[in-house]
């Protein structure tokens, strides 16, 4: 269990039959970098959580978060 904590996530759901480029950086991280750069953040660690939910290949969601200091 996590202590209580602030964090920035972004999610990002699967299209079915839409597959992302092979090497691409992942939509999810994207939107959550450009979250952190509006806000003025700087990250304090390195730390990214990434969770991913969903029961097939083509019906997923991804999110990523961060701890905000």
């Amino acid at each position: 269990m996590l202590p209580e904590r602030t964090e920035l996530a972004a999610v990002w759901r699967s299209e079915p039959g839409v597959e992302l480029p092979e090497g691409s950086t992942h939509p999810a991280v994207v939107a959550l970098f450009d979250a952190i750069a509006e806000r003025g953040i700087t990250m304090p660690t390195t730390e990214l959580r990434q969770r991913v939910l969903g029961q097939t290949a083509d019906e997923y969601t991804v999110e990523v978060s961060i701890t905000l200091p």
